[in-house]
């Protein structure tokens, strides 16, 4: 009887396991989405499709904008290098917050706990944000940190450039 229960424990444990795995696949599937279409909307010169793709605090390489207000005056001046680093994408590469915070950082690279801990701090996300590497054959990755939004959607909240 206690092999019986150890046994539907375990797999009651790879259901959990495959349904987390699953969540995780579709929430990063959803960042990727969301920095796609931000781009889009820049190479359309669509700013108020990119900003219906954005949330606040907004962060435009080293520039943070804090309202709606700095963002819609703002963003326009930038779609056009948005659009020309974004826009030769052809992948998407997403890494969770939670993964990076634990230390699996891009592309297997390896950190000290001190780097670690530095890196999340310029880049400004937390377990439930995403760092989706935009790359192409014809440029550099460029960095789209997406989170989610008060109401628990996901957007984008920074154009960090090139990592």
């Amino acid at each position: 009887m206690k092999t019986v229960a150890l046994l539907v424990a375990i797999g009651l444990l790879g259901a959990c396991a495959e349904e987390e795995s699953a969540l995780d696949l579709a929430q990063a599937k959803a960042a990727e989405d969301v920095a796609v279409s931000f781009v889009k909307a820049c190479l359309a010169s669509d700013t108020a499709g990119a900003i219906a793709q954005c949330t606040l605090p907004f962060r435009m390489l080293s520039r943070d904008w804090e309202d709606a207000e700095a963002l819609k005056k703002n963003l326009p001046l930038h779609m056009g290098e948005i659009a020309r680093s974004g826009g030769v994408a052809d992948r998407a590469e997403v890494y969770a917050g939670r993964r990076l915070q634990s230390g699996q950082w891009p592309r297997g690279e390896e950190l000290s706990a001190e780097e670690g801990a530095r890196r999340l701090a310029q880049i400004g996300i937390g377990p439930e944000g995403f760092l989706v590497l935009l790359t192409g054959k014809r440029g550099p990755a460029v960095s789209v940190r997406v989170t989610p939004d008060q109401d628990g959607q996901l957007r984008v909240s920074g154009w960090l450039g090139t990592p």
